[in-house]
């Protein structure tokens, strides 16, 4: 490195500036060797000895920069900030350090030291300039990458998080931390093992992901659901020093993935009753293929006999008696067959009227004494007092054959069936209980089934369709009570129970058909079922229809709520949930079968569970079963009388 001696006529500064170059020349190799700017500058701030990284920067000759100053070297504003750097440095006597940049842009870390003589006052002073542009270019793109992602991250709806190697939180960043009540870096240095002790699925993932494993697993917490990435971060030797996780809130796919789940599970039971329902079809018609090709085949069989014998032989007489017995047999089966058709159609009526239901009692027990005594079974019928009921005469009395046939079929000879009716406050309840063969625990939920007997194929010991129970059933039901069965199981006998409305004793009487006379409208409404403080609510779009059902079930007392149409309906049942929903299938918009399957949808305590019965035109089997498939309990077909809708609702109410 070479210097040049300078002739001021001041001798101390010229010692001071050999002393100088002297000190630069025994480091003249080191400096030379360095990448960055180097300069020696005496108390006059001229350049006194510089490196070749210092002739690049300026362009110039070392001698064209030895004796000069900075205001003759560098750019007016640089150099300004180089003697303001400069006399601070050589005021303070202590190394400074400076961030400087040039007009170009340039940026240099700069470092400015004194240079001390023998006696330690500054002489002069030293700096070391390191272009550090492309340093600030990268460090300034990290941090606004830095600050994108940590906009990204916490604006994200997930939860990103750190856990070093004790388990503490290091890192807990995210939009998806405001779900489980946290805000960002709440929880930066609690314990995980802490925080989430009551959650054991988040701890064990912790110490598996600690001990290296890498994975992702679904966990809930808070009530949410959340899929977790789980990665482990390794030091320099390999060894896990933390882990890093992302959560992503999943709820919604999660409580998806279920719904489908239970629909699946929903579309095989109704696949497995639709197979059942097959397989009952079949039984029932081989069932009853059976049923009736038995008492013909005797008819064919003793007709044939009777050509052969005189007339009034002792043969001849069997003959006729076996005809005439299987004769009755066909029609009751063709009349059962009947009334189930009827009852799948909706076309089953009951009139309405008041009766005296022990007179009906008495009079099914009649028909069916002959064959309690012909095998020696007891009739217990205890006290059958007078009760006033308002009801079709020929159907009770159906109802009442039906089971007391049903107690004699199933009870072995010298049994014992026992009669009762008994009277509460505002219901009347006929039992019949015999000491027969019971009924099975697994079948007695079907014993009303139609189609359904606990006794299979042709093997069974007693004959019939499995008809008379559910038509017990629909009979019952459209008076507005119920019926239920009750056994202990095998060989323990049965109780058939018929709960039925009382009419009041004022009210014994229905009015005449014809002209009403004066308070007639009260007289016809006491022979209905009273539908005190039931809530209805009503939805049918024809106006004068809607009018007239309401004004029926208003009149026997029901809190009625009528709305035009589904959306109406729904904006009732968010007010008040009824006890009854009433609705008719065809409306224009959503029609019946929409509205229910939206109640339906809803929880219980908003409806969804509500009895409901449909109102329609159509009569074909295929209609009723997708009414009851949508959602209703039952099926009114119009025109439909206020009688059968007051029971309709009655029976629907005691459901809830």
């Amino acid at each position: 490195m070479t210097s040049r001696k300078s002739h001021a006529k001041n001798v101390g500064p010229l010692k001071q500036a050999e002393t100088i170059i002297e000190i630069a020349s025994r480091f003249g190799p080191l400096i030379e060797a360095l990448p960055d700017v180097v300069y020696v500058k005496d108390l006059s701030l001229r350049n006194l000895a510089v490196n070749a990284r210092y002739e690049r920067l300026v362009k110039r000759s070392r001698d064209a920069i030895l004796g000069h100053t900075d205001e003759d070297l560098l750019p007016p504003t640089l150099a300004a900030s180089c003697r303001a750097a400069d006399l601070s440095v050589l005021k303070s006597g202590l190394a400074q350090r400076y961030e400087q940049v040039g007009d170009d842009g340039t940026v240099f870390d700069t470092v400015k030291a004194p240079l001390l003589g023998e006696d330690g006052t500054a002489i002069g002073l030293i700096g070391v300039s390191r272009d550090v542009t492309d340093y600030k270019r990268v460090e300034s793109a990290l941090r606004r990458a830095e600050e994108r992602l940590g906009r990204v991250v916490s604006e994200a709806p997930v939860v990103l998080f750190q856990i070093d190697r004790r388990g503490v939180i290091t890192l807990s960043e995210g939009r998806g931390l405001a779900a489980l009540g946290l805000k960002p870096g709440q929880a930066v240095g609690a314990s995980v093992f802490e925080m989430y002790a009551h959650n054991p699925a988040i701890l064990e993932s912790v110490r598996r992901a600690l001990a290296g494993e890498a994975f992702s697993v679904v966990t809930k917490e808070a009530g949410l659901w959340f899929e977790i990435h789980y990665q482990p971060q390794r030091g320099a030797g390999g060894k896990v020093e933390s882990l890093l996780g992302v959560a992503t809130d999943v709820t919604a796919r999660v409580e998806s993935e279920v719904e489908v789940q239970r629909l699946l599970a929903v579309e095989k039971d109704l696949r497995d009753e639709a197979e059942k329902a097959s397989r009952a079809k079949d039984d029932f018609l081989a069932l009853l293929s059976h049923e009736l090709r038995t008492p013909m085949t005797a008819m064919m069989g003793w007709t044939y006999l009777l050509r052969q014998k005189e007339v009034g032989s002792p043969e001849f007489n069997q003959a006729l008696e076996i005809i005439e017995r299987n004769m009755h047999l066909q029609a009751q089966i063709i009349e059962d067959l009947l009334d189930v058709s009827k009852i799948f159609t909706g076309r089953m009526r009951v009139e309405q009227r008041s009766l005296d239901l022990s007179a009906i009692v008495r009079a099914a027990i009649d028909v069916v004494r002959p064959v309690a005594q012909a095998h020696g079974v007891s009739l217990d019928l205890g006290p059958l007092s007078s009760i006033m009921v308002v009801g079709d005469p020929e159907r009770l009395q159906q109802v009442a054959w039906n089971l007391l046939s049903n107690a004699l079929k199933f009870t072995p000879d010298a049994g014992k069936v026992l009669v009762r009716l008994k009277r509460s406050r505002d219901t009347v309840e006929l039992t019949i209980t015999d000491s027969g063969i019971g009924i099975l625990a697994e079948y007695l939920p079907h014993v009303f089934d139609p189609f359904s007997q606990a006794e299979r194929a042709l093997t069974r010991e007693h004959r019939g369709l499995g008809l008379g129970l559910a038509i017990v059933r629909h009979i019952v039901e459209l008076h507005g009570g119920s019926v239920k069965a009750e056994s202990a199981g095998t060989g323990c006998g049965s109780t058939f129970s018929v709960r039925l409305p009382i009419m009041a004793e004022a009210r014994a009487q229905a009015p005449a058909p014809g002209a009403l006379p004066p308070g007639g409208l009260e007289i016809l409404y006491a022979s209905l079922p009273r539908l005190d403080g039931v809530r209805v609510l009503l939805v049918e779009d024809e106006p004068h229809l809607r009018k007239m059902l309401e004004a029926s079930l208003k009149g026997l007392g029901a809190d009625v709520e009528a709305a035009a149409s589904a959306a109406a309906a729904l904006a009732a049942m968010d007010k008040r949930v009824p006890d009854v929903l009433i609705s008719d299938l065809g409306m224009p918009g959503t029609d019946g079968y929409a509205l229910i399957r939206k109640v339906r949808a809803r929880p219980a305590d908003q409806g969804g569970e509500v009895p409901a019965a449909a109102l329609t035109t159509q009569t074909r089997v295929e209609d009723r079963t997708q009414v009851l498939m949508a959602g209703f309990q039952m099926y009114l077909p119009k025109p439909v009388e206020p009688a059968e809708l007051a029971a309709a609702v009655r029976s629907l109410a005691r459901r809830k």
